[in-house]
């Protein structure tokens, strides 16, 4: 496998986020200012042919992303790990952190009835403003509704198709149409569905025994290991983002998308830096996947997702909509 060293680019993939920031602060009207400053230019910076293998693999060997390589993995995954828990977990190898797992409430006096393979993710605010998680499996379905309900979630983020070719990647856990279903003791009732440029907006109703709306967003093309469009990705993104301003926070937004790890914890960390960059804090994306990785196992998973995620917040601060 050819490596490349691509320090350089790195750094100023750095700057020029740092620089449109400072920008980003004293414009009010940045998005107007920033489309003029944008050039494809910078985009192609992003986008160095020599930093792409003929496989797609993007690699470089900085420490930008290799030195965290071995960040979390001395942690204890228990629970994860007990027979009782096993056909819980949609990858054997990926389970959650006992430090930071969410615990349900357990049923019936059964100890392994509070697992669930989930994970409490900081995200500016706190060290639990996303739960992350795997896309729950046929099984697991009452599980989740039951996390959604004692957590207190408001929005759930779905970032990955249910299938490809013929590989189950996540279990249908909600009404597509109009309808009730009832998973456990939590009845879900999708209300409406609005279909957006690349994504589903559902308005569920919870029942349980009292009433709850969801909002889901469902994001289906955004391929396992890899990256989707820059400009679509931004503009559900900035949607998300939108929400979460505009309600209140009464619990964390869930995300997941297959595992839980390389496409939730690329979003989350694309949606934590816009928001920082809204309240007027300078971006740091290194120290959030590190952060992140502390508190569930390999997110953001591959090194593609890591460069995809400079190359959204500088698409995002220059100004970029969601037109191709």
């Amino acid at each position: 496998m050819t490596v490349y060293n691509n320090r350089h680019e790195v750094r100023m993939i750095n700057e020029i986020i740092s620089s449109f920031f400072q920008m980003f602060c004293q414009l009010k009207k940045f998005r107007i200012t920033f489309c003029l400053l944008y050039t494809p230019a910078l985009e192609g910076l992003l986008c160095k042919k020599e930093l792409v293998v003929k496989d797609c693999h993007l690699i470089f060997v900085a420490d930008i992303f290799q030195e965290m390589n071995d960040v979390g993995k001395d942690f204890p995954v228990r629970a994860g790990r007990l027979e009782a828990n096993r056909d819980k977990n949609r990858y054997p190898l990926v389970l959650p952190y006992d430090h930071s797992r969410v615990r349900l409430s357990i049923q019936n006096l059964n100890p392994n009835s509070d697992y669930i393979n989930a994970n409490f993710v900081p995200g500016g605010g706190s060290e639990r403003d996303f739960i992350c998680t795997q896309g729950p499996l046929f099984n697991t379905i009452n599980d989740f509704w039951r996390m959604v309900w004692e957590q207190n979630v408001r929005i759930i983020v779905m970032v990955t198709s249910l299938r490809y070719k013929n590989t189950v990647l996540c279990d249908r856990y909600w009404p597509v149409e109009e309808g009730t279903e009832y998973y456990g003791l939590i009845q879900v009732t999708t209300v409406t569905c609005k279909q957006g440029p690349d994504y589903l907006i559902t308005t569920i109703n919870l029942d349980s025994p009292t009433d709850r709306i969801i909002t889901h967003y469902y994001y289906p093309s955004w391929p396992d290991q890899g990256v989707p469009n820059v400009p679509s990705l931004c503009a559900f993104t900035e949607c998300v983002r939108q929400h979460l301003e505009a309600v209140p926070h009464l619990g964390p937004a869930v995300v997941h998308c297959s595992a839980g790890i390389g496409r939730s914890g690329t979003f989350v960390t694309l949606l934590w830096m816009m928001q920082l960059c809204v309240r007027g804090i300078q971006p740091g994306i290194k120290a959030a996947v590190k952060d992140m990785r502390q508190h569930r196992m390999w997110m953001v998973q591959t090194l593609e997702q890591y460069v995809f995620i400079y190359r959204c917040l500088v698409h995002w601060l220059a100004g970029g909509r969601s037109e191709r």
